[in-house]
């Protein structure tokens, strides 16, 4: 019987490494970058095309490199890093594995160009998909120019899952600002076409934070600095007015590496203690210094998971240091630190899955508001479920088949109750309706806000005195994408030069809730930024995420009369099953089911 098993050509293994190593072009963005930190870099250029799928190139000013080490630095598991087992515990530069290179190689065409300053000539190496096409001296200045052109040309089918240009882009800029943010002491600039978008000098950390996060921080930032031990914790955080629905500007560096940790987040959460609201995150950029050999960063291929010999105790210091922080301004108690050692006993908090739910696949497109609502819409709900039966096979049970029996009974008087301010309770014909408020007013301010908007009869409420805006530099490019959709909301905005817009006026609806109108707007672009179905329109996406954050506003107090309106205005809907985001909107219990529960 024949042989079955045998190896891997070189260029499909890199293929398969290049899976783990680059997932879209800001993967690309990180190992270049971080190449030439550790070439020693003290100017480094970012230039993107096409979001990265036509041009990623990196320009540097390190050391470069000879011909034989540009050849080997595209070969599997080359590395100047590593030189025995015992090195992946201690260390501190940031690539090492040794597969970046080959993994970009090998599902791009690669162009190196570099020179050591003792050099007179450079070395030039042209790859196609593993393929060296080309090596040849070459004049170039000294450093190291990489530019990685049509990413995935040869996987078609790994190409088509890359999103739009504009969130690619985003994606992009959040890997460089983490490079940039733990690297001050260089100089980092990145062109997104001709377009400068980051020009960032040398100078201290909170210069750098200013300039990468916007000038919305300047005077709303505390400085952290502790030293307890073998462990050191500098940086900054925000005073607790500056706090954000989502969590975003949260930055988090063990030796300069940037790290994700829902631990960490969560004891920098916890330090603010009553200053914040559970459901708010403050923004922050924290760096921990620690001896390299009581982490473990070699646990994950991006290398952006990392392990402590003892989490509890690294928890409880960056605790102590931000509230420490807090207290120095007199925001909150003051704690002696060195009393952090007695925290060595104490057991940590469970670990907070901060991870978003998954939003539902097949969730259908939800179209216009439908007829004005009646009390008589309310017997007419079989009708609307049966003619939008539940997409998701995993939700087929909370919702009884009705088999042509009205849901609600109108011999009953109903009187809604509103529950802990969160679900609305009716009685229905056979047993009980729970809905909950805010995914069902979520629900009725989209197809409202979509049916206004498609009508073009938006109202809005002008402000006695316009409100200036100054947004980040990749927010100013998503605002350009989605001003002309948030304008047909009801907002009056526009563009007032660089990175600043005016605000005049807000939708008539909005105007009642008290919220800042820049708040609303960077919520809104924050949301578009992390939408989750990238193949909706703007529109689409910018109604939703309005009537998502409208609904999570409303908080005020209600009368029967208002919950009788909310039930009113969700069953005329044409969708009332689901939220906007494909959360479930009310859930039915039948009478028997309820008197069971009480027989048991």
């Amino acid at each position: 019987m024949q042989d079955i098993i045998q190896l891997l050509p070189d260029n499909i293994a890199n293929q398969i490494a290049a899976g783990e190593v680059v997932q879209r072009p800001a993967s690309v963005v990180k190992e270049l970058l971080e190449n030439a930190l550790d070439a020693g870099a003290k100017k480094v250029i970012l230039q993107v095309k096409d979001g990265g799928k036509t041009l990623l190139r990196v320009i540097d000013d390190g050391k470069g490199m000879s011909p034989t080490d540009a050849r080997m630095s595209f070969e599997r598991h080359a590395t100047s890093k590593i030189r025995s087992a015992e090195d992946l515990f201690k260390v501190q530069t940031m690539g090492f594995r040794g597969e970046a290179l080959a993994s970009i190689a090998s599902v791009a065409q690669v162009e190196l160009k570099t020179r050591r300053p003792e050099d007179e000539m450079g070395t030039l190496i042209s790859i196609n998909g593993s393929l060296v096409k080309k090596q040849e001296p070459v004049q170039a200045p000294p450093g190291t120019s990489v530019s990685v052109k049509q990413l995935f040309y040869n996987i078609p089918a790994r190409r088509k899952f890359l999103k739009s240009d504009a969130v690619e882009l985003k994606h992009i800029i959040e890997e460089f600002k983490r490079v940039a943010l733990a690297n001050p002491q260089v100089f980092f600039s990145l062109y997104n076409k001709d377009n400068e978008l980051f020009h960032l000098p040398t100078g201290p950390l909170k210069q750098r934070i200013i300039h990468l996060l916007g000038k919305k921080y300047e005077g709303s930032l505390l400085p952290v600095d502790e030293e307890v031990d073998d462990i050191q914790i500098k940086g900054w955080v925000s005073k607790p007015e500056h706090t954000r629905q989502r969590k975003t500007d949260t930055y988090l560096f063990v030796n300069d590496r940037f790290i994700k940790s829902a631990y960490l987040h969560h004891a920098v959460k916890t330090a603010y203690g009553d200053l914040i609201d559970a459901n708010v995150h403050p923004p922050y950029v924290l760096f921990l210094t620690i001896d390299p050999a009581r982490i473990d960063v070699n646990v994950h291929p991006t290398k952006q998971e990392i392990k402590f010999d003892d989490e509890r105790l690294v928890y409880n210091y960056v605790r102590v240091a931000v509230r420490h922080a807090l207290g120095q301004f007199s925001l909150s108690p003051l704690i002696d630190f060195e009393n952090a050692e007695r925290q060595r006993t104490l057991t940590g908090p469970a670990i907070i899955d901060e991870q978003h739910r998954t939003q539902k696949a097949g969730i259908p497109s939800f179209g216009r508001h439908s007829a004005p609502s009646t009390p008589d819409n309310w017997t007419d709900l079989y009708e609307i479920l049966k003619s939008n039966p539940p997409h998701d096979p995993t939700t087929e049970t909370l919702i009884p088949e009705l088999e042509g029996q009205n849901l609600f009974d109108a011999s009953i008087k109903h009187r809604p109750v509103l529950i802990h301010n969160r679900f609305i309770a009716s009685s229905i014909k056979d047993g009980l309706v729970l809905i909950h408020k805010k995914n069902a007013l979520a629900r009725i301010f989209y197809e409202e806000l979509m049916a206004t908007v498609e009508q073009g009869s938006a109202a809005t409420q002008q402000e006695l005195f316009p409100i200036t805006m100054t947004l980040s530099k990749e927010d100013v490019e998503v605002m350009h994408e989605i001003v002309e959709t948030i304008r047909q909301t009801g907002f009056d905005v526009e563009h007032f030069g660089e990175d600043t817009f005016i605000i005049r006026g807000v939708p008539a609806e909005l105007s009642e809730l008290g919220t800042a109108p820049n708040e609303w707007i960077e919520s809104l672009i924050e949301a578009y930024k992390n939408e989750y179905d990238q193949n909706a329109s703007i529109k689409e996406r910018v109604v939703k995420n309005m009537a998502i954050s409208r609904a999570r506003y409303h908080n005020k107090p209600l009368e029967t009369e208002e919950l009788t309106g909310i039930i009113d205005r969700l069953f005329a809907c044409d969708m009332p099953k689901y939220a906007p985001d494909g959360k479930r909107c009310f859930i039915t219990y039948q009478l028997e089911e309820l008197e069971n529960n009480f027989n048991r």
